[in-house]
């Protein structure tokens, strides 16, 4: 139970989120099984709806070599078994990219120039996914991507945790092994959203659904925490039954959110007030069901963040002239002078 899930199961773009999770939970668990011919089927199924499931070999990777090191006798380095077992998904990766680049429009020809340009976004966008992983609350369809002050304090967060985990590697290596896992399962799904992130629109740039896998990774690392420190293991199971009230009572009060429309906009606006895109997008609905007046005054609330905005003050001038038109279409005679 997670609010993050919610995004993915309401809105219907969301739903290649909700599959391409399943087929890549379902291929590694096949995998884990021992069913290696299902597991790779899974995964190009997976790959086909969604290129998120590229990692997939990565994770393969690291569940083999998660397994490995815990045999007392290996017949191979854990390395070595890991790249054997990871290699045959390695192709289905090569394969739906050809097949991508034929099918869908080209990449810009300026794509390294913006990638490059884009590190200070990419940051950012990782900072708040570090957020929403740790803290999925307040939850919106757009976010403000946080500035130097909250990327500063997720990377600090990073280093904190880099750190610990090097010192379990040497006092509690099995431990070690359990958190690399999960952080593995968390960090590598959240790459392709990072790293395109300079190529999306700045209102798509942070997604709650871009975060359904990881948030798989974050609820085994939790549970790895609470079952691995016998100071804890009294209070295991209350910590646990807390953090899933938690989740169902977060889910529950995002579900009013997705209901309409008007409910989503003007959720993300109370979030991000200053937001340009969340503020057009609301008052657009709002001229669609005929509510003029409701929709200048978003358009007036936006002009007090952003007074210089072309699109708001454009806007607004067509939110004036819809008006007029739909005044003189109920009234015909209305400002017609009769002589």
């Amino acid at each position: 139970v997670d609010p993050l899930h919610v995004e993915a199961v309401a809105w219907i773009t969301g739903m290649m989120e909700t599959l391409m999770v399943a087929l890549c939970l379902a291929s590694l668990a096949s995998f884990v099984r021992g069913r290696r011919v299902w597991s790779v089927v899974l995964a190009g199924a997976a790959m086909l709806v969604k290129e998120t499931a590229f990692v997939l070999p990565l994770l393969v990777f690291l569940l083999e070599w998660h397994r490995t090191e815990r045999q007392p006798a290996p017949q191979r380095p854990a390395w070595r078994s890991a790249e054997i077992a990871a290699l045959p998904y390695v192709p289905l990766v090569v394969i739906c990219l050809a097949a991508r680049g034929i099918i869908l429009p080209r990449m810009p020809e300026d794509l390294q120039t913006r990638v490059f340009d884009g590190v200070p976004i990419m940051a950012s966008v990782a900072a708040a996914y570090l957020r929403l992983l740790l803290w999925p609350w307040p939850l919106a369809i757009s976010y403000a991507l946080p500035g130097a002050g909250g990327i500063a304090a997720a990377f600090g967060f990073v280093a904190v945790a880099t750190a610990i985990l090097w010192r379990l590697r040497r006092t509690r290596p099995t431990l070690f092994r359990d958190v690399l896992l999960s952080c593995g399962l968390i960090l590598l799904p959240l790459a392709a959203p990072v790293l395109a992130s300079p190529l999306m629109g700045e209102w798509i740039q942070v997604q709650d659904r871009y975060a359904y896998l990881s948030s798989a990774g974050t609820c085994l690392l939790a549970a790895l925490l609470l079952a691995s420190f016998s100071s804890l293991k009294n209070w295991g199971l209350a910590v646990a039954v807390l953090l899933v009230a938690l989740g169902a009572w977060g889910t529950w009060r995002q579900e009013p959110v997705w209901a309409t429309s008007e409910a989503t906009w003007r959720c993300a606006l109370r979030i991000t007030p200053e937001s340009q895109f969340v503020s057009i997008s609301l008052a657009r609905d709002l001229v669609r069901d005929g509510r003029f007046h409701d929709a200048a005054l978003v358009i007036d609330e936006a002009l007090r963040y952003r007074p210089r905005s072309a699109s708001l003050g454009s806007f607004r001038i067509k939110v004036q002239q819809l008006e007029a038109a739909a005044i003189q279409l109920r009234n015909p005679t209305h400002g017609i002078k009769i002589p």
